[in-house]
């Protein structure tokens, strides 16, 4: 089993996948990119949600017996 997390501008999303079928998902919504906006920096608060979702989300996959990848997207890339 593979667990992938998709850390995003607005959310962090899991997808649990046994072979070809999912067989788990699950959604944190982070607003890791709100500052990016206005000052190319992300919010302490926004770090601090998405980490504690990045961090229950590996848990879920642990518990799940998966292995798990991490992804950052867009707000990842273009902060300062």
């Amino acid at each position: 089993m593979n667990g992938i997390i998709d850390v995003g501008s607005n959310s962090v999303r899991l997808a649990v996948f046994d072979g070809d079928k999912e067989i788990y998902s699950d959604l944190s919504t982070t607003r890791l990119g709100t500052g990016l906006v206005k000052t190319e920096n992300m919010r302490d608060e926004d770090i601090a949600n998405t980490v504690f979702a990045i961090s229950r989300f590996v848990k879920e996959c642990e518990q799940l017996g998966a292995s798990v990848d991490v992804f950052g997207t867009a707000a990842c890339r273009q902060a300062k």
